[in-house]
């Protein structure tokens, strides 16, 4: 049944980054089934207005970051295309630490391009309205993930961090930690 759900496109499956047999990962990607387990099933909302009343509302502004993220994921050529390594064979996976004890996640990527010219791109996809700001704070979680990920899995390759924006990253003291970015314009070239 889970092949057939892959195959008709409902989900998708990957397996968590350094596995090859074990912890498969499945993620449901259609987008109706998606908005409607969020935003239709068992809500008894009878407002005809609801969009222009909950505009900017968290549940609402998730889910254009989830469905940023959907989008990213559709792209992973045009990605690798707008970072020069079309030809370099890579594979993709996602990845995530949790503390040994509660079992809590502390640190999650949802993209990794794992590519055999040995590097990897960390990938993190951010909504916004306008160029996306990289704060003190996110800068020091992006640092955090960056250990996390090198101090657990142990890779020898370079680690680069790649942001995936809607309209790209805003030039500030923090913006020069990044090494790449891409903007949803570019995942639309092709």
């Amino acid at each position: 049944m889970l092949e057939e759900l892959e195959q008709c496109g409902f989900i998708r499956s990957y397996y968590a980054f350094g596995k090859k047999r074990k912890d498969k990962i499945y993620q449901l990607i259609d987008l109706f089934s998606l908005f409607y387990l969020n935003f239709i099933y068992h809500k008894n909302n009878n407002d005809e207005n609801y969009w222009t009343n909950n505009f900017r509302t968290p549940i609402v502004n998730s889910w254009r970051g989830y469905a940023f993220e959907q989008v990213c994921l559709w792209h992973i050529l045009q990605i690798k295309h707008k970072l020069g390594i079309s030809g370099v064979s890579t594979t993709y996976s996602s990845w995530r630490h949790a503390d040994e004890k509660t079992k809590k996640i502390t640190a999650q990527i949802d993209l990794i391009l794992d590519r055999n010219d040995n590097v990897i791109n960390l990938c993190e996809m951010k909504y916004s309205k306008g160029e996306y700001e990289i704060t003190e704070d996110y800068n020091n979680t992006l640092r955090e993930r960056y250990a996390t990920f090198f101090d657990t899995t142990r890779t020898v390759k370079t680690i680069h961090t790649t942001m995936l924006t809607t309209f790209g990253v805003k030039h500030n003291m923090y913006w020069g930690n990044i090494q790449s970015e891409i903007k949803l314009e570019d995942l639309l070239q092709f």
